[in-house]
């Protein structure tokens, strides 16, 4: 039996919610400025390491405040922060961070899509729908330290002609959204505290050994058995009171907010079942962590200590294996 250190794990469950109906596909919308022409520093001496506004002329319009440039000589990527036009046309530029580098007259200034890490609204396009405030959504370029996706509440939205066009959650992005980056649906989930309880898992294979005049002679792999998994946890509260996230117990059963709730099984005829993910992160940062995944995971009993207020899940995987993987970063 492997058994799973509760040190520095995260426990996770997961239903197979994938978003709205017919919400279509989401993308980042924040192109690059356009039909403005090419601004160009415009200072004969040029502008040293650390500016953060230049005077600029080549520009047939005005550029936009968040947009993201570039300037020949300087590799930083720099943030529009505020602007100013001389008849409709951008003459200064204050920006963040601050040049990297000298930078000499008549350097070219080169437009750049997407967002800058730290934002918490951005423009979307190509949903067909509505997003639902509440739920989690992902950007495929906005990833942790170990390269897995960021999740994101999603707390207000504004919608043209019934389809979202901006959303806006928390936390902020921790990485660059290039434009056109795929936004991704989270399942329903909750993250759950072990506190003095434990994880095990059993993976099994039925080996059959065939006689000859009562002699082994051959032997041969039978039926697949199903990975029993047992959790072991310690409760504050076993059903939720109104605008609380479901209990554990309520998202296994799929009762109070968990009500209707996905399944996450790949065929929605069978039981309800939900997806667990245990992810082990060594205070280390050059131990890479590890994450241990159980699809279709069904309970089979809960037995309760009201006493020692702790549950014992007893369950199994419609799985003949665990995934385990460990995550590079």
């Amino acid at each position: 039996m492997a058994v799973i250190s509760l040190r520095n794990l995260t426990v996770r469950l997961e239903d197979g919610y994938t978003g709205p109906s017919g919400i279509g596909t989401g993308l980042i919308n924040f192109p690059a400025w356009t039909g403005i022409g090419t601004g160009a520093i415009n200072n004969m001496s040029g502008y040293a390491a650390g500016a953060t506004t230049v005077v600029v002329d080549g520009f047939t319009g005005a550029v936009t405040t968040g947009k993201r440039f570039t300037i020949a000589g300087d590799s930083v990527v720099h943030t529009v922060t505020a602007h100013t036009e001389t008849l409709g046309a951008t003459t200064s530029i204050t920006f963040t961070p601050a040049l990297g580098a000298d930078v000499a007259d008549d350097a070219a200034i080169t437009p750049l899509g997407g967002y800058p890490a730290g934002v918490t609204s951005v423009d979307v396009d190509g949903f067909t729908g509505a997003v639902v405030v509440g739920d989690y959504i992902t950007f495929e370029s906005d990833v942790d330290e170990f390269g897995l996706p960021i999740p994101h509440k999603i707390s207000s939205s504004t919608e043209t002609l019934g389809a979202t066009t901006s959303i806006t959650f928390t936390p902020a992005t921790q990485q660059v959204v290039p434009d056109n980056d795929p936004i991704s649906y989270l399942p329903h989930f909750i993250n759950v505290k072990i506190g003095e309880g434990n994880i095990s898992y059993t993976e099994k294979r039925n080996v059959e050994y065939k006689l000859d005049r009562g002699r082994i002679d051959s032997v041969r792999l039978g039926n697949d058995s199903p990975v029993e998994v047992k959790v072991s946890f310690t409760w504050e509260s076993l059903a939720s009171l109104t605008n609380d996230p479901p209990t554990v117990e309520e998202f296994l059963k799929r009762t109070g907010p968990a009500a209707d709730y996905v399944n996450a099984a790949s065929d929605p005829c069978t039981p309800y079942s939900v997806r667990l993910i245990v992810t082990d992160t060594p205070p280390c940062t050059t131990v890479a962590p590890t994450l241990y995944q159980f699809d279709n995971f069904l309970w089979e009993e809960l037995a309760h200590d009201v006493k020692n207020a702790q549950v014992d899940i007893s369950a199994k995987c419609n799985i003949a294996f665990a995934q385990v993987t460990r995550v590079e970063s």
